[in-house]
């Protein structure tokens, strides 16, 4: 569906004919003012006409005038000379002002619709020419391994190095062809960003157009009320009769209803998404060529993302900037610096999707588990008449949301989900890079119980880390047991609140049960008090150590991509830039590391390793 059958549809020709009809009926009315009623009853009987099959207010104030024409058969000839003055020639100039403006919108939008036309011939017949390189590039290579295995004829030296030969070409060819056909879909999808961006400015200006002609009718009606209680008494009445549809006209109410009428719902932007050969299981494809490509892919697509995101990066700076600083910019510079980030979330939305893609065909090479994303369930795999798969990305509409930040959940301020059942790592994606994890993330009703301490008489402790909590162990048998609170004044150090939790520690393996406090940290060290039910009464009370395990083993270092704060009391705080040291990965995404001389968990999607 084009963009000006879009409009045709919201703005009808039968509502923007009405600019024309004034214009056509006044200038004859003006010289056939001396036959009175019977030219009138004619013209009359075109303006029902054209204002019958339009809505809105303004149009029901013509259809009152039409109405009212019929009862004019006396009118006089000075009306004439005032209509030709107020009517015929302000109506002339509009229509030949929107005209011309009309054709150029409708130059820009043809321009980059011809534009998006050819980037998706190209990127069509690139894409038939990678899977056909691709094909003989496999054929080649099953010939080669048969004859390396002495399968089949036996070859002469002479005809083994042909092959060879053919075997490199038909490498280069692949990677030539897989490289075009790459560099088409981003072309193509950034030649689309130009055409949505056309449609919307034509939209917009075609609206103030709208707004304009209904305007300029207002306006004329008004004159021609104006005009009509200047002549005789009965043209008065006549006129009395239209003081309020003429009142009752109110421009904004119109377009509204017209939108409301003839809208075409929220747009949803579709990006065709790269498909590369060696993402379909079925095609025919060795098993390490096809991990290879795969891995090559990824690698290509990750060094776009980083690309966008420090170029959304900068763009987001400048939006700042021109917030901040008014007068740095105007109107026109703030617009195409909102306009060209949201561009760049789009291609960030891309580039992730296209990512995911052939995430999860590597997975599934490698028999992993199929991973999740907030942007799968947006994308549509279809198969065309020549059996290629093409993917379509249906962009949600958080991903064109006029947030700046697009953080990991960890840090939103609209809540969070139970922390005593973390899941997967966090709860999001398992891609350790992806600018979308957040979003697959809804805010729960359990926000407030996310510890199971007691509500009532909860009361904000604000001790020294590193945190030291007393350990409880339940049993089905136990009584009530009373611990108390100490919390050393002497402490200088910034004291933070802690968030208290009933429940068992996830990992036990990064606490220490000790009889007594530990030396190490005598200025700063405290005691919980907690009422807790279901404690056995065989059992002492220990205390559990937040701090570094002496004996753990460093199996690698990660870099931190984003802040994460710490939800639970075996969580450790990050900040984007930290060097972790990892002691243990655990399979469900959460990994047990030291920063700065405390051990805890923290997700391993907000993090890369790095040796």
């Amino acid at each position: 569906m084009t963009f000006f059958f879009i409009f045709d549809m919201l703005f009808p020709v039968s509502s923007r004919i009405l600019a024309v009809t004034p214009f056509s009926y006044h200038r004859p009315r003006a010289e056939l003012e001396a036959n009175y009623a019977k030219g009138l009853h004619k013209l009359s009987g075109k303006l029902l006409k054209a204002s019958k099959e339009s809505m809105g207010t303004v149009n029901q104030a013509w259809q009152m005038v039409g109405a009212e024409l019929e009862q004019e058969g006396d009118m006089h000839k000075s009306i004439a000379s005032a209509i030709a003055d107020d009517v015929v020639r302000p109506l002339r100039q509009l229509i030949e002002t929107q005209h011309k403006i009309r054709k150029g919108v409708e130059s820009m939008v043809d321009k980059t619709t011809k534009n998006l036309h050819d980037w998706r011939a190209a990127e069509s017949k690139a894409k038939k020419q990678c899977y056909s390189n691709c094909r003989d590039n496999e054929k080649i290579q099953d010939m080669m391994l048969e004859a390396r295995l002495g399968r089949g004829k036996t070859l002469s030296d002479k005809e083994t190095l042909k092959m060879e030969k053919q075997r490199r070409k038909a490498e280069e060819a692949v990677q030539k062809s897989d490289l075009e056909y790459y560099t088409c879909c981003i072309r193509a999808e950034r030649a689309r960003l130009e055409w949505e961006s056309a449609v919307y400015k034509g939209s917009n200006c075609f609206q103030t157009l709208e707004e304009e002609r209904l305007q300029a009718l207002k306006d004329l009606v008004v004159k021609y009320h104006k005009n009509a209680k200047e002549a005789a008494p009965k043209m008065v009445a006549t006129a009395g009769r239209l003081d309020e549809p003429v009142s009752a006209c109110d421009v904004e109410k119109d377009i509204q209803t017209v939108i409301s009428a003839k809208g075409t719902g929220e747009n949803v932007p579709e990006q065709m998404l790269p498909d590369f050969y060696a993402e379909d299981m079925n095609n025919i494809m060795n098993r390490e060529r096809r991990r290879e490509a795969l891995e090559k892919f990824i690698q290509m697509l990750k060094t776009d993302l980083e690309r966008e995101r420090r170029g959304k990066q900068g763009v987001e700076n400048l939006a700042k900037a021109l917030q901040e600083t008014p007068t740095f910019g105007g109107e026109e510079s703030q617009q195409d610096v909102n306009d060209k980030l949201q561009h760049m979330k789009a291609m960030l939305a891309y580039l992730e999707a296209a990512r995911y893609k052939v995430q999860s065909s590597l997975d599934e090479l490698s028999n992993k588990p199929k991973m999740t994303h907030p942007l799968a369930k947006h994308i549509e795999v279809h198969r065309d008449k020549q059996g290629l798969t093409f993917s379509i990305l249906k962009v949600p509409p958080w991903v064109r949301g006029n947030s700046v930040d697009v953080s990991p959940a960890s840090d939103s301020p609209t809540g969070s989900p139970n922390w005593n059942d973390r899941g997967t790592a966090d709860g999001t994606s398992v891609q350790p890079d992806s600018d979308f994890e957040h979003k697959s993330q809804l805010p729960t009703d359990n926000t407030v119980n996310n510890c199971h301490a007691h509500s009532d008489d909860t009361q904000e402790i604000t001790p020294t880390p590193p945190v030291r909590t007393k350990a409880l162990t339940a049993s089905p048998n136990a009584e009530k047991k009373q611990i108390s609170v100490n919390i050393d004044p002497s402490s200088t150090t910034p004291l933070k609140t802690p968030r208290v939790f009933m429940s068992a520690p996830r990992y036990p393996s990064l606490m220490v049960v000790a009889d007594e406090f530990s030396s190490q940290g005598s200025d700063r060290d405290y005691q919980t008090a907690m009422t807790e039910d279901n404690v056995d009464s065989g059992t002492k009370d220990g205390v559990y150590y937040a701090r570094p395990l002496s004996s753990a083993p460093t199996v690698g270092r990660c870099k931190a991509l984003y802040d994460y704060e710490a939800n639970m009391y075996d969580e450790l705080t990050v900040r984007t830039g930290d060097i972790i040291n990892i002691h243990e990965k655990q399979p469900d995404g959460w990994w047990v590391g030291e920063l700065e001389g405390v051990i805890g968990i923290f997700p391993a999607t907000y993090v890369e390793e790095i040796d």
